[in-house]
């Protein structure tokens, strides 16, 4: 695992704990996905993920957020989505 993915797992367990104690109905739990994209594609995969993203909110599904690396491997993205138990 690279110095950066290791950072970013850091900085979203270290946020979890946080955000569990502000609401006692949260999990706590995160399914993170690491996702490469073929750079002449990424304005494309960026596009579609906006809109899946907006579709599921309207079905009343949860949300994801989406993280690039900004350094290093730039077309590496980190889609995080809240686990309900």
């Amino acid at each position: 695992m690279s110095r950066i993915t290791l950072i970013i797992v850091g900085l979203i367990l270290s946020v979890c704990p946080l955000s569990s104690y502000a609401q006692d109905e949260a999990s706590g739990l995160l399914d993170v996905r690491t996702v490469t994209v073929k750079p002449n594609r990424a304005a494309e995969w960026e596009s579609l993920q906006l809109d899946l993203n907006a579709a599921r909110e309207a079905a009343g599904l949860p949300g994801r957020s989406f993280w690039q690396v900004l350094v290093g491997s730039l077309d590496t993205y980190y889609i995080v989505t809240e686990i309900e138990q």
